[in-house]
């Protein structure tokens, strides 16, 4: 079968429901605002998504690390409490330690089941207690060399595969329940440190992590056919740069509502002794791409995990626009995208829960009012400064409520609003026909406007006159004053102190004539 066939198998899987079930809560998906943004900016987007599943599971440490304080425990995490331990992993009858417990696997009844590298056997386990009870005999191995690295339930309801390490090249085991034996299924197979082992329910095949290549392959157990699902690709993160990393490999996988996931062994060399962080990884298995899924667990090893609730996975899609849209993480409610074109673009935020829940935003890319652009060409840019811009969503800078800034020829002058019209004092004045640019002779002195009404009118009109000189040469003049038959209330304004100082002096001669006439002749 080709890599895509096992992809569609396992699409198929997930989507019958085959794999441990949803969280059942009640996810509400918030897209965001409408957003208006320039070409080419990153451009925040602010999703939100509420009542996803709460994160829990449980990783069987075992490292011999003395730097370890849990060093051979159960490392519960969830959400709520954080991390907790119960352990040492032990036979409370032989006193037995179990330091490498290589796979755990749950059966569906409550019953948990392990493999241990050292004791090469399998064991039930109480996940409250830790305590091991031993099943079935040894399987016999002879040497270091081959041990058990991986475990994974056969799908019958009563046996086991387990994968060991053999030399260099790993052989594929079955336990059966019934009678306790261990039996050697298959050799020589395409790994030498397979880690991670889980049945793909859909098809009955294998699926193993090898830590020596660093890739998954689907394995056939009933014929030894194999072939390379993907090869992984995954960063620890920014908290490990600069770190001296001595080992980094996945430990184990499972399949967990139609995902798969991968717990990651991170071992850094502090100079002192080593430490073991573990952290929990989806996995894309079309390109063996990974994501972080919670906190990095410091001071654990990562032999093996059980998953008991994983919040849903978030993805933003493009529903419709005219251009490409990049995502710095897609799978982030708060990502940031960056338009390669302007235009409408509907951007869809979707919860893949049970089911599906989603919501979409408009985001206008390259607004006149958000574009950086004069697009009116009146001197002022965007939302904020252009009074056509009631928002930066506005997709027009003018605004038909002003005419100085309407992108229409008010005046029919031949020129457009402020910036061109010089009837305009500004982008809000209220008309682009002041009293000395309208076609009136407001004054009644025979003549008109700045241009004795030309801009107004228009040439050959009958109405044309001679330029009113009261309106100095200014269209934005704000009055024509009649100077031909009287004087203008602003002129009398500046004439008045003289006026009354001339009247004044008159009056005094009139006086000093007055005393004369009066006085005796002698």
């Amino acid at each position: 079968m080709s890599p895509t066939g096992f992809r569609h198998a396992f699409a198929l899987s997930a989507a019958l429901g085959l794999v441990a079930g949803a969280s059942g809560a009640a996810v509400v998906v918030d897209a965001g605002a409408p957003i208006a943004t320039p070409v080419a900016a990153p451009t925040p987007l602010a999703g939100d998504v509420t009542g996803l599943a709460p994160l829990a599971f449980l990783i069987a440490d075992g490292d011999d690390l003395a730097s370890n304080a849990l060093e051979n425990h159960l490392v519960f995490y969830d959400d709520a409490t954080g991390v907790t331990s119960v352990g040492p992993i032990h036979d409370p009858v032989t006193g037995f330690v179990y330091g490498w417990p290589s796979g755990l696997v749950r059966d569906g009844l409550g019953t948990t089941y392990g493999v241990d590298t050292f004791h090469e056997r399998l064991y039930a386990l109480d996940e409250t207690t830790a305590l091991v009870t031993p099943i079935g005999a040894p399987a016999g191995m002879a040497s270091w060399d081959t041990r058990f690295g991986a475990l994974c339930e056969d799908g019958t309801g009563n046996g086991f595969w387990a994968i060991d390490w053999q030399g260099g090249a790993d052989r594929l085991w079955h336990f059966d329940l019934a009678t306790g034996v261990w039996t050697l299924a298959l050799g020589g197979l395409p790994s030498s440190d397979a880690r991670g082992l889980v049945r793909d329910p859909a098809t009955g095949f294998l699926w193993v992590a090898d830590a020596a290549t660093q890739r998954i392959y689907v394995l056939n157990p009933a014929t030894g056919g194999h072939v390379d699902l993907v090869f992984l690709s995954f960063d620890p993160g920014p908290a490990f740069a600069g770190l001296d990393i001595v080992e980094m490999f996945f430990d184990d996988i499972a399949l967990f509502d139609g995902e798969l996931y991968g717990v990651l062994r991170i071992v850094v060399d502090t100079g002192p002794f080593w430490v073991d962080h573990a952290q929990l990884h989806r996995i894309d298995t079309t390109t063996g791409a990974t994501r972080q899924i919670g906190p990095t667990l410091t001071g654990t090893d990562s032999h093996s995990m059980l998953l008991d609730s994983v919040p849903e996975r978030v993805q933003w899609t493009v529903d419709s626009g005219p251009g490409n849209v990049a995502f710095d993480d897609d799978e982030s409610p708060t990502a940031t995208a960056t338009f390669d074109a302007p235009g409408s673009y509907v951007l869809r935020l979707t919860a893949f829960a049970a089911t599906p829940v989603s919501d979409t935003v408009t985001v206008t890319v390259g607004a006149a009012c958000a574009n950086g652009i004069d697009d009116d060409g009146d001197g002022l840019v965007d939302f904020g400064s252009d009074p056509g811009c009631t928002s930066a969503a506005d997709t027009d800078e003018t605004e038909p409520a002003l005419p100085c800034d309407n992108g229409v020829d008010d005046d029919g002058d031949g020129l457009v609003d402020f910036g061109s019209d010089p009837g305009c004092a500004d982008p809000a004045a209220l008309t682009e026909s002041p009293v000395c640019q309208n076609g009136i002779d407001d004054d009644g002195d025979g003549s008109l406007d700045f241009d004795g009404g030309l801009s107004a009118l228009g040439a050959g009109h009958p109405g044309l006159g001679a330029p009113d000189a009261s309106c100095l040469g200014d269209p934005a003049h704000l009055h024509e004053h009649n100077r031909a038959c009287g004087l203008g209330g602003v002129d009398l304004l500046f004439l008045l102190p003289a006026w009354v100082a001339a009247r004044r002096a008159r009056e005094r001669r009139r006086a000093a004539r007055d005393t004369a006439r009066r006085a005796p002749v002698a």
